[in-house]
Parts: C-alpha cells; structure tokens; sequence
C-alpha cells in the first residue's frame, strides 16, 4: 500500500522524464490536472471499478500524467499496466514508447473492462501470451 502518493507520483514523473517522455505539468497547488482529464468518460471508471469489484488491486495513475498508464493493477501475483482507450482511441507514439521501454508487467491498451478481464486471465493461464501494446496484434486485438 502506498503510504506517501506524492512521492510516489514524483518518482513516477522523474522516471518518465528520465527516459524521455512527456511529463505533465503540476499545476501550483500540487495536483495534476492534465488537459486529457476532461476527456476520460465512463470507460475508464467502468475498467476500474470493475477490476476491484473482481478482487483485484486498482491503483488510478491518470494523475501521474505524460504518457503512464491509466491503471496499475495486482491480480495472481502480477502486475499489469493498463491503459484504457474510448472505442476508437488511439495509442499515442509516448505511450508506445512508454511500453517499449517498460521492463515490468504487461502493459495493455483495452477498450472495455471484458477485454481488460481477459487479457489477465489468458496472461494467467498462459492461453496467449501478452505483448505491450506497442507490439500488435496481441493487445490491439478484441475491439
């Protein structure tokens, strides 16, 4: 459990800036707001609700901003990043560069919360492997 998100959001920023990926600003209170937080709809409180209504651990990193993930989740001992996507949303070039460079997890890019679902228990069971999302078809698949 985090027991210090700021430091935490800050350490995540520094890490994004090290590998050269667009950080959004802090405003001056300290809370992020990126300009894209007006665009989140419902997709993506239905993917994260629905993965904790599942029993699996939800951390909302769309304050982190740039080009992190939407979610980091917990689920069978694993960790996987995810990011949600309205119908028709595109992946940005930060964001594949962002799974390109990431050496935990899966990273995933879902439309729904019934994708999300089964990516992890297909990654879990070892039915198909999950590539991050800048390597298609595997994550860009299921539409």
């Amino acid at each position: 459990m985090f027991h210090d998100n700021a430091n935490v959001v800050e350490q995540t920023r520094e890490y994004l800036a090290g590998i050269g990926l667009r950080v959004a600003p802090l405003s001056t209170h300290g809370v992020n707001m990126p300009r894209y937080a007006a665009r989140r709809d419902t997709t993506h409180a239905d993917v994260r609700d629905g993965l904790r209504e599942a029993g699996y651990s939800v951390f909302d990193a769309g304050g982190v901003g740039g080009d992190f993930p939407d979610l980091v989740v917990g689920a069978h001992g694993l960790t996987f990043l995810i990011e949600v996507k309205s119908p028709g949303g595109k992946v940005s070039e930060g964001q594949s560069r962002f799974a390109a460079n990431w050496r935990g997890g899966p990273v995933l890019i879902v439309y729904s919360l019934e994708q999300a679902l089964g990516y992890i228990i297909k990654h879990v069971r070892g039915d198909k492997p999950v590539a991050p999302y800048g390597k298609p078809p595997i994550a860009w698949g299921g539409r």
